[in-house]
This record gives C-alpha cells, sequence and structure tokens, in this order.
C-alpha cells in the first residue's frame, strides 16, 4: 500500500501469506509450512516519471529448527507511466 501525499516522499508496506521450505542436505526438503513476510520503505521522486525505492522486507516459515526468517534491504527505481 502507497501512501500517497503531495510530498516528494512515498511510504510504503506490504504484507503476504504463501507457503514455503527449507532444504537440507542434497535436494532433501526437511520442512515446509506456511509463511509470511512483511515489507516497509519509501520511494523519494527524482522527476515526475521516476523514483528512487529505499525499503525493507522480511520473511518467515513457520516451522521448528532451522533458521527460517529472512532480513533483506532494497534500493530500486520506479518507473511511472
Amino acid at each position: 500500500i502507497d501512501w500517497a501525499n503531495d510530498t516528494m516522499f512515498t511510504p510504503y508496506i506490504g504484507a503476504g501469506v504463501g507457503y514455503g521450505w527449507v532444504n537440507g542436505s542434497g535436494t532433501a526438503v526437511d520442512k515446509d509450512g506456511i509463511a509470511f513476510g512483511l515489507a516497509t520503505g519509501v520511494a523519494v521522486d527524482l522527476t515526475n516519471n521516476l523514483a528512487v525505492d529505499v525499503g525493507y522486507r522480511y520473511r518467515d516459515i513457520m516451522v521448528t529448527g532451522k533458521d527460517t526468517q529472512e532480513h533483506q534491504g532494497t534500493v530500486g527505481l520506479r518507473v511511472k507511466f
């Protein structure tokens, strides 16, 4: 969800649910289950059609055992049509 406003900054949040798995040694699957992710960040307008996007994403698979959490920092460009 983008929070559009009258400034050059557009903050956003996101969430999702799905299915995930953790691979063991070789190709065997050790654990699988429900996965969820969260995201947040901000887009900064450079021009009317181009913005820099800086964000953070978190993902976890709800299983016991191995560390299934993932943290990601993201940087990208948004092109507006």
